[in-house]
């Protein structure tokens, strides 16, 4: 029992789901986040946030892997496809670029 993990209190997590997984909300978080978040700026100013799309939550065919609590992609300035995974729990800028 000492190896167990503490429970945390996340109810608010399928409200944060809910409103970032609207384009336009995630789009603003980015924006604001890569204020702060050095490399979240620098993979922003490689990407045209206007191709940013929600993929379902069915959706499984994404080449790259990680945990996200909502997941995106959107175009490079070259054209390219990649993915956003967003963690929304208590960081929603955690961003895993391409």
């Amino acid at each position: 029992m000492a190896n167990e993990t503490p429970k945390t209190n996340l109810r608010h997590d399928p409200f944060f789901r809910w409103l970032f997984a609207d384009v336009n909300h995630m789009q603003t978080l980015l924006n604001l986040s890569e204020k702060t978040n050095p490399d979240l700026s620098d993979f922003l100013s490689r990407v045209d946030m206007n191709t940013l799309i929600r993929l379902p939550d069915s959706y499984s065919e994404v080449e790259e892997t990680g945990e996200a609590d909502l997941a995106f992609f959107v175009k490079t300035k070259f054209g390219e496809t990649c993915s956003i995974l967003a963690r929304v729990a208590c960081h929603p800028e955690l961003v895993e670029p391409c």
